[in-house]
This record gives structure tokens, C-alpha cells and sequence, in this order.
């Protein structure tokens, strides 16, 4: 005896159908594929491709035309990543510090380049501006590779997304080692004038254009009994000075301030003040 077949078939899903034809065409649960289909898929990932490679290859272009254009410059510049690793340095980095690139990402390579008491002065300095994330500037020492220290400006400016995180620093360092040669020997003539100041017996208060005093000599002091820092304080006509004579310093010193001839006053203690800024 025979048994019939049965059929059961899903009241909610056909069952698969393969259909043969010209076209090759297989239909899986309403979608449709066929060879002409892979062809065209396969020709889009070459093309899609194509232009991928095109563009890491313009990408690389241009920055292979950056690295050209900072090279030229002749001030040290640098890129950092957020933490503060060394991620490029451009020519005159190297070529002042006489360190290859690879030495830039050691991890010791400040102790090479720095000078060690401005590493000790910046070092948490620079950790805390790091983690700010806002533009800063340090004065610190560098070594050049003939072995001398120079003075340089250097100035720290963070590159961000569209959130505000820093994605990277941008480092440009400035040769300020003549400036500070310069300063140094100013405050050593200004020592030496001061020297010469106070061995006049006569007493001298040095003012700037506003008439705010910035120094006294010696024979000020011993007379008047103040302090050097007293006389440079706001009050020390009050000090120093008649309340009569005060109101004569301060009206004539407005009239006086850039007059040819110098204003003479006596004041309560008659002392003659002489100067072009009256005192």
C-alpha cells in the first residue's frame, strides 16, 4: 500500500523558489540576485577603490607638501599629540639640536635638548597647560649641538575638533637668546648708574613720564629716613612732603611734565627739588 505524499507549506512563507533561465537569476525570500548583479557590484568596488587610492594618494601629496613648505621655514616648529609626544619636527629642529627624527621620539629626548634646571622649573608647568587645552608660552633653554644653551620663546597652540577636544599641539620656538643678552646687560648698566646715583650728595628721585617714582639715591634715604620701597609706594609725598608743598609738587609737575626748563619748588623742609618731572 502506498502511502500519499504530503505537502506542508508555511501559510506565511513560500517556500524558496530557483528559477533557470537566460538571465541565471536565483530568488531567496523576495530578493533578487543575479551574476549580471555581482558583475556590476564588482565593477563599483574596483571604481570605489580606485578613487580611495586616489584620494590616501593626494592625502600623501599633501602632506609630503607641508612637510616641504615647514621645511623651509627657519624657525623650529613641531607637532605634538594631545598627551605632548612628539609627532614631526621640522628641518630646523633638527638642524639646531643636531638630533634625527627617531631621537625626537625617545622618550628622553627633552633631557637631551633642554637645559636640566628649566626642565625641573616646567616640567609640572607644562603637564597642567597640556591638560588645559588653551594656548601657552614657556622661556626655557635649548641645547645646540655645538654644545651651547640659547634662550627661546616657545609657544604652545592646541589644534582641535568640532567638540574641543585637542587633537594636536602646534609648537613654534623663537631664538630670544640676543633679547636676553640685551636685558642682562641693561640691568647691569642700570646697576652702575644707580652706583653713580647714589654717590651724588644730593637727593635724586628718579620718576617715570606719569611721575610715579621708581628709584631713590642714597642721600634721599639717609635724609628722609624712608625705605627704598617706601618711596616707590603711593603715599611716600605724603611722607615726605607739606601738605602745602604737595599740592605745589603735583600743579606744577602737570605743567611742567615736558617742559625744556626744570621745575623748582621749595617744599616744608627747604630742600630745592630741581627736575623735569618735578618730585
Amino acid at each position: 500500500m502506498t502511502t500519499p505524499k504530503t505537502s506542508i507549506e508555511s501559510p506565511n512563507e513560500a517556500a524558496p523558489a530557483i528559477q533557470t533561465g537566460t538571465d541565471d537569476r536565483a530568488d531567496f525570500r523576495g530578493h533578487a540576485f543575479s551574476t549580471n548583479d555581482a558583475f556590476e557590484v564588482a565593477e563599483r568596488n574596483r571604481i570605489n577603490g580606485g578613487g580611495l587610492k586616489r584620494s590616501e594618494e593626494k592625502l600623501q601629496e599633501e602632506e609630503y607638501t607641508l612637510r616641504q613648505i615647514t621645511d623651509a621655514i627657519a624657525q623650529p616648529l613641531g607637532v605634538l599629540n594631545a598627551s605632548g609626544a612628539v609627532l614631526y619636527a621640522n628641518q630646523a629642529t633638527l638642524d639646531y639640536t643636531g638630533l634625527s627624527s627617531e631621537d625626537l621620539h625617545q622618550p628622553n629626548f627633552r633631557e637631551r635638548m633642554f637645559h636640566p634646571e628649566d626642565l625641573a622649573r616646567l616640567g609640572r608647568e607644562r603637564k597642567t597647560a597640556l591638560e588645559t587645552g588653551v594656548s601657552f608660552e614657556f622661556e626655557q633653554r635649548a641645547l645646540r649641538k655645538d654644545g651651547q644653551y640659547r634662550w627661546f620663546l616657545i609657544r604652545y597652540k592646541p589644534f582641535c575638533d568640532d567638540r574641543g577636544r585637542v587633537m594636536h599641539w602646534y609648537v613654534a620656538g623663537a631664538d630670544i637668546d640676543d633679547l636676553k643678552r640685551t636685558e642682562k646687560r641693561l640691568r647691569k648698566d642700570e646697576g652702575e648708574l644707580r652706583r653713580i646715583i647714589d654717590a651724588i650728595p644730593q637727593t635724586i628721585i628718579v620718576q617715570d613720564a606719569k611721575g610715579i617714582p621708581l628709584h631713590a639715591n642714597r642721600s634721599t634715604l639717609d635724609y628722609t629716613g624712608l625705605r627704598a620701597e617706601d618711596v616707590v609706594g603711593a603715599d611716600f609725598r605724603e611722607q615726605l612732603f607739606h601738605p602745602r608743598g604737595r599740592r605745589e609738587i603735583a600743579r606744577g609737575s602737570a605743567d611742567s611734565a615736558c617742559a625744556r626748563s626744570p621745575l623748582k619748588l621749595s617744599n616744608a623742609h627747604g630742600v630745592t627739588t630741581g627736575s623735569t618731572g618735578g618730585s
